[in-house]
């Protein structure tokens, strides 16, 4: 393994995860457990070779576990270890730094809906949300139809996962950076909030700090 050779948490915290698509994968799973195929899928522009050479490091740092098939999945799967999802502060942390490098949109750039849930998860998690306490929330991204939910209670922030909620009371629907925006206590004209407690969320998103 390359060492920065420095007695620094910060250095040897990057002898871990500072090589290239690290924190990509750990972002990946964060937001669920996945085959191989699925993050070559969303990792586009990584070499087959290499995935696997940085999954079975990531593995014997203990940042990643393999998981045998399960029906209906045919193959094993990868997923965070404790000490692995110990990495979700500092990803979002790195989310709300990155909102100036996002103003300007995605351009050519790829998106994916599910790395949303990461951006709901870094802009909601401080705020004091108590006006929609007891709302539950259903996030559906333009560009790939994905649906993120989670719910609010004692004005935070509770189960953030992917996928619908039924009983949602907010539905909020736009563009990846638009609900971003929304999120960071905008209000931006190309995000659509409905349900019976939108009006509850958009105040409790515009108190947040900023």
């Amino acid at each position: 393994m390359r060492t920065y050779g420095q007695f620094c948490g910060i250095a040897r915290a990057l002898d871990v995860v500072g090589d290239r698509w690290v924190l990509l994968i750990v972002r990946e799973l964060m937001a669920a457990p996945a085959r191989f195929t699925d993050l070559r899928r969303n990792l586009p522009g990584i070499a087959t070779n290499l995935l696997a050479e940085r999954l079975r490091t990531m593995t014997e740092h203990g940042l990643v576990t393999v998981v045998a098939p399960q029906p209906p999945v045919g193959t094993h799967v990868y997923e965070l270890t404790e000490r692995g999802r110990a990495l979700g502060p500092t990803l979002r942390a790195l989310a709300r730094w990155s909102l100036p490098l996002m103003l300007t949109g995605p351009g050519d750039d790829l998106v994916r809906g599910h790395w949303t849930l990461l951006a709901m998860e870094a802009f909601l998690e401080h705020a004091d949300l108590t006006p929609a306490d007891g709302a539950t929330i259903e996030v559906t991204v333009d560009e790939d139809g994905t649906t993120l939910s989670g719910r609010i209670d004692a004005g935070r922030l509770t189960d953030p996962r992917l996928g619908p909620a039924p009983d949602a009371t907010v539905r909020i629907a736009g563009t990846e950076l638009a609900i971003v925006a929304l999120f960071n206590g905008a209000d931006p004209e190309d995000v659509r909030v409905s349900g019976s407690r939108a009006e509850d969320f958009r105040a409790a998103v515009r108190r947040r700090p900023g």
